[in-house]
């Protein structure tokens, strides 16, 4: 008995049991005549697995979500002509296998998929959608998430259209994943028998991720898709799969007082071989070395040609205990409370104090200043002012540093400086542009400025590079059909984005601002309840002055929706 993370396909025939009463025998050869003349050699080219026949359909898997589709579409292509009607479709998902079948939730899913298709049509779910969307050139249409028996969360579907697609060959198993330079950290280890070490091990990986990034023709999946696994003990190859790599870097990390031992494999994700492992053992003040290291070999193993510039160059710091504190900071403000960016703010002030030209440390304490101010924390003063001129500092100790820029163009929006602000978030996508969090900040400016077509395209691509960018990125995808006048499928990605982030305020706005302009001012009205029970003091004049729209025509919008809506007006 095996539980495992497989792709699955599955069909049925539309109306079997109505056409075997009018015809049985006509009906059992055209049957027969898919399934030896389409099905199976579709299968088999795919490299993919028939695990049975099922009287009326079949149950197939496959190693990777692109080789399904495809599969998928050449039988739908294949049985154009045949007097049958299939549905189809497909899922990544856990099963079970006994050595004779497979069963289990994954199984559950892509049924339920399968009975919403379309008769000739084919229904996948969202992490399939995420890795074909640009892979395979069909039209996706979003059917929204879909109530499963015995599932807790609703799984969203997209519809497959595929019509225009002349011919599908099936690629080689492990195509989407093996042939292309690109690597994903898995959180390392803390192995020092202290929790309250796990943010030196997180630290570590993270700034893995950080000087991989920098590498011209390396794609790295983003800190928040490596971090998902965090806990957890899943099988590389199936990793890999999930996250469209070729190579998985895993280690632990040992710190006991002033003494390091790092160990860190570098994992194929076509079949988890080893490709090295290597053993640091030092002093902390070797630490630097030690990643330096490790990302060389990283280099020569993909056989990366590094011309023209230094392969690292750091806007972190040199002094020990300056990154220690940093790592700490960076940590609590990942914890996203009141309590914990406090001390973040704390830890990171101390970090600038023993090395008052770390960027790094400024731009991260910039970001917590900021969250004071959006939360509206009465004791943080002049937040504001104090996110401005932290982040400020950041680039200017260090001009090429993408997350400083980033930071510092969104923080440029909310003194009204629009166009100064979307200048330095597009150079910080051009400087790192497999970074999730600023693509997603550029699709989030773009709505602010009334580029929201712009803004749907780039966070669709911000979710494409980091699975688990954001929990607001419903948020700004609902802002941005909002502002398309598409009030429907805004309020729809709202309700996610209230769900992923209920403390969230902004997607209680921009929903209570959608279902007045789709004529639902009741509804509307809870939200705003939930807003005066958070923010007391929230008026209509607090709210058009701290949302950085461009436009005072969509200000004004904003203002009479909330007016509607009964949010008092100063």
């Amino acid at each position: 008995m095996e539980r495992r993370l497989t792709v699955i396909l599955i069909s049925d025939i539309v109306g079997y049991t109505k056409l075997m009463e009018e015809d049985t025998e006509g009906t059992v050869a055209a049957w027969s005549e898919a399934r030896d003349k389409v099905v199976e050699p579709q299968v088999e080219s795919a490299n993919g697995r028939l695990v049975k026949f099922m009287g009326d359909g079949f149950l197939a898997e496959f190693s990777t979500v692109q080789t399904a589709l495809e599969c998928a579409i050449a039988i739908q292509n294949g049985v154009k002509n045949n007097k049958l009607k299939f549905r189809m479709a497909v899922h990544l998902g856990d099963i079970i296998d006994d050595g004779k079948d497979i069963y289990g939730e994954g199984i559950n899913i892509a049924s339920r998929l399968e009975g919403i298709a379309e008769p000739g049509g084919i229904c996948i779910s969202g992490d399939v959608y995420n890795q074909v969307r640009n892979r395979i050139p069909a039209d996706y249409d979003n059917i929204g998430p879909q109530e499963i028996k015995n599932v807790a969360e609703p799984i969203q579907a997209y519809a497959v259209r595929f019509e225009n697609i002349k011919e599908v060959e099936s690629s080689p198993v492990g195509s989407d994943i093996s042939d292309k330079p690109s690597i994903a950290v898995l959180p390392f280890n803390n192995m020092s028998g202290d929790p309250e070490q796990e943010y030196f091990s997180d630290g570590m990986s993270e700034d893995l991720i950080t000087d991989l990034s920098k590498i011209p023709g390396l794609f790295v999946v983003a800190r928040n898709s490596s971090f998902s696994f965090k806990g957890q003990q899943p099988d590389v190859t199936e990793v890999a799969e999930k996250l469209g790599v070729s190579l998985i870097l895993e280690g632990s990390v040992r710190k006991m007082g002033d003494r390091l031992r790092i160990n860190a494999q570098l994992v194929s994700g076509a079949d988890g071989g080893h490709l090295w492992a290597e053993r640091y053992d030092g002093s902390m003040s070797e630490i630097f070395d030690f990643q330096d290291q490790i990302t060389s070999k990283i280099v020569a193993a993909l056989e990366l040609k590094i011309t023209g510039r230094s392969l690292f160059v750091r806007n972190l710091t040199t002094d020990i205990k300056a990154y220690d504190l940093f790592l700490k900071g960076r940590d609590n403000y990942y914890k996203l409370s009141k309590e914990h960016i406090t001390k973040a703010r704390d830890y990171l002030e101390q970090a600038i104090d023993l090395d008052p030209t770390f960027s790094e440390a400024f731009s991260f304490l910039s970001w917590c200043y900021f969250q004071g101010y959006t939360h509206r924390w009465p004791e943080w003063t002049d937040s504001l002012d104090r996110a401005l001129e932290n982040a400020e500092k950041a680039v200017k100790l260090d001009n090429s540093s993408a997350t400083a820029l980033a930071r510092l163009g969104w923080i440029k929006l909310y003194f009204k400086s629009h166009e100064e602000g979307h200048k330095n978030i597009e150079r910080a996508a051009e400087l790192n542009p497999n970074n999730g969090e600023i693509i997603f900040l550029h699709g989030a400016v773009l709505n602010y400025i009334g580029q929201a077509e712009r803004a749907l395209d780039t966070l669709q691509f911000a979710l494409e590079v980091d699975a688990f960018v954001s929990p607001t990125w419903d948020t700004h995808m609902g802002l941005a059909n909002l502002l398309l006048g598409k009030y429907e499928a805004a309020i729809t990605a709202l309700d996610r984005s209230i769900e992923r982030a209920p403390e969230y305020l902004p997607g209680y706005l921009f929903r209570a601002w959608a279902q007045v302009e789709n004529g639902k001012p009741l509804e509307a009205e809870n939200n705003i309840e939930t807003i005066l029970k958070n923010i007391p003091d929230c008026t209509i004049e607090l709210m058009t002055q701290m949302l950085p729209f461009q436009s005072k025509k969509v200000s004004e919008s904003l203002a009479k929706a909330l007016r509607t809506a009964g949010l008092p007006e100063s």
